[in-house]
């Protein structure tokens, strides 16, 4: 290979448009002048999603992502705007795109790439329907579980100078907010509230989690896109990613293990006040994988990488880890730890203690002692608390029971394991908030006694905490949420999902202007946070502020990722009056039709009320009342 090209695996797009000799052969100067328009809005939403232009031929485009989940969310958005573009466009001015993704292994030329990679998603291309989307078997695998989109198998199909035929699937492809069939039915303001008690326990439960993707929105005075969440973590502070460890054990179901251990020393990190710590969910992408640190580093914006890997075998376990400098590619620290099982909590703490070191991280003695405490003496509760985790990721009914037992078998172990204790009260939580249980009051009442009682055994569990103010903002109590949440930020600065929840809280308490920073706080920290209504939140402040094309821009994003029912309807309500504010009459009217088939029995008055500010509640009311709502 020649010097200067090496190889790396990337999600390439390829895009041209259907018919464009055609087009040109009728209008030269009228078909440029379309092409650069619609230009306009995709090389923005390339540079949003992650990805970066590599060519602009003619009427084509060739781009690559870290991610194949943000290169077809890109391609979604891409075909959607496009469409609402060529709505205001002559028919015969009107101009359509085909586009394909790979996921495949390239070989990169300084900022050119080339292989059988980029050659797929060429054919891919080809095989889409103008305005389409067509997209490999390798991506479909990445993608399917992530996007609430339409797949269609087009099976194998024979690709031109490809040796082995490639599996494709076609996406359906329409505008953010689908057009529903007209209808006559109309809702009263009476007839929104007539649920109104069982949404309204649901709807301040739906509140409380926050969704999962890096938001990228315009400045407010301008139509240039700006990647909003990318700038450096934190000026002054080292950026750190955690790469899951690799389980070397022989065995798939000790992974549970070694990503314990990965989520432990993720958790120990993040509460040193001099480092950044990237979240769990930004770097879980990266299991089983072996990207490059500088593909990492540009993807998730970090300084440095720490990879390692654990083998156990009965009582034994061996732990290998290594501190990588992004940029340059040098290894500044790595070791080996061999020991028992027993031993684990003080490899975690070495590994811990060496990384600051190697970073020059100045600590002070309390910050040293709150981030390496010793969890637990039983090695039996530890095992049950990692084997509850994996269950309680999983978000189903039965796994979230089979977690409880689990957490509840480590604390009958060990009674005064706070960690235990503050995942048993998230058990409940996530009972409540997923609408499992009848008894609302009863289960709350045991979340927020888990939680304390993790709190009296450790003041610095910031899981507990966290769990607190979420109960605390389902109380309505936000100056006291606002508290909880503010102690655990500042036992555990790099803890995203606490940055979310009070981005949240702030929203909801009129505070939205703080919100907003909340929220981009914890999307820089985790670009891939998981957790849902995120999006919601961070839209919803966005109209609170009367940064109207800011909240459409952000809630039409959450529209591609978010699954639950009410926060979707959150979504199509804050959508709806911000498209009214900004004069946008059809598309909020589509935007209440599909409010009203969700959630035919909508509590507005319910949503409107867990709005403080009386200033907040009369702006949303305002909204509502030009989409046509009431």
């Amino acid at each position: 290979m020649e010097h200067g090209t090496k190889r790396r695996l990337a999600a390439i797009l390829s895009a041209d448009v259907a018919g464009f000799s055609r087009l040109m052969g009728r209008d030269e100067v009228g078909t440029h002048d379309t092409l650069t328009a619609h230009r306009r809005v995709t090389d923005p939403l390339i540079v949003e999603h992650y990805g970066r232009v590599v060519s602009t031929a003619g009427d084509s485009i060739l781009a690559e992502f870290p991610s194949a989940v943000e290169a077809v969310s890109c391609a979604v958005e891409i075909q959607g705007r496009l469409a609402q573009e060529n709505v205001d466009l002559p028919p015969d001015r009107q101009m359509r795109f085909r586009i394909g993704i790979n996921l495949g292994d390239v070989i990169v030329d300084g900022a050119d790439i080339f292989g059988d990679g980029v050659n797929v998603a060429a054919r891919l291309q080809a095989m889409a329907e103008p305005g389409g989307i067509c997209i490999a078997g390798s991506v479909h695998e990445q993608v399917r579980n992530k996007l609430d989109l339409s797949y269609r198998s087009l099976g194998h199909q024979k690709a031109k100078n490809i040796a082995e035929r490639v599996q494709a699937f076609s996406i359906a492809t329409s505008p953010s907010i689908r057009p529903l069939a007209p209808t006559r039915k109309t809702l009263s303001r009476a007839a929104l509230g007539a649920a109104a008690l069982s949404v309204a326990v649901l709807g301040v439960v739906a509140l409380m989690r926050w969704d999962n993707r890096p938001i990228a929105v315009p400045t407010p005075d301008s139509r240039r896109v700006e990647v909003a969440l990318r700038p450096p973590l934190t000026l002054g502070k080292p950026a750190v990613a955690v790469l899951p460890f690799a389980n070397l054990s022989g065995d798939p179901g000790q992974g549970y293990f070694s990503d314990g251990l990965t989520e432990d020393l993720i958790d120990a990190l993040g509460r040193f006040s001099g480092l950044s710590v990237i979240a769990r969910t930004a770097v879980a992408q990266y299991k089983g994988g072996m990207p490059s640190p500088e593909e990492v580093g540009r993807a998730l914006n970090v300084a440095y990488l720490v990879e390692g890997s654990v083998r156990k075998a009965g009582d034994s376990v061996r732990v290998t880890a290594q501190l990588t400098d992004v940029m340059s590619g040098v290894h500044l620290w790595s070791d080996r730890f061999n020991g028992e099982i027993k031993d684990v909590f003080a490899m975690q703490d070495a590994i811990a203690s060496r990384i600051a070191s190697a970073l020059a991280i100045r600590v002070s003695q309390s910050e040293q002692e709150r981030a390496l405490a010793k969890p637990t003496e039983n090695l039996a509760a530890y095992d049950l608390l990692l084997h509850g985790r994996e269950s309680f990721a999983q978000g189903s009914r039965t796994a979230n029971r089979e977690a409880r037992n689990l957490f509840a078998r480590a604390i009958a172990l060990d009674p005064r394991y706070a960690s235990a204790h503050a995942a048993l009260g998230w058990t409940y939580y996530e009972e409540v908030k997923s609408g499992w249980t009848e008894f609302l009051e009863d289960v709350l009442t045991k979340a927020q006694s888990a939680a304390q009682r993790a709190l009296e055994l450790d003041a610095s569990a910031a899981n507990a905490r966290r769990l607190l103010g979420m109960l605390y903002l389902l109380r309505g109590r936000y100056e006291l949420a606002i508290a909880e949440l503010d102690r655990a930020i500042e036992i555990n600065p790099s803890d995203a999902e606490s940055h979310a929840g009070r981005g949240g809280v702030l929203m909801w308490a009129g505070r939205s202007d703080e919100a907003i920073g909340a929220l981009q706080t914890a999307y820089r920290l985790d670009p891939n946070l998981v957790t849902p209504g995120a999006s919601m939140n961070f839209g919803l402040a966005y109209y609170l502020q009367a940064r109207f094309e800011d909240a459409v821009r952000v809630l039409e994003r959450g529209l591609l990722r978010e699954h639950n029912p009410l926060y979707r309807g959150y979504i199509y309500a804050g959508l709806a009056a911000a498209y009214a504010q900004l004069g946008r009459a059809e598309e909020a009217a589509r935007a209440l039709e599909a409010l009203r088939t969700l959630q035919p029995f909508f509590g507005m008055d319910s949503f409107l009320n867990q709005l403080k500010a009386t200033a907040d509640r009369t702006l949303f009311d305002d909204g509502l009342r030009k989409a046509g709502l009431y």
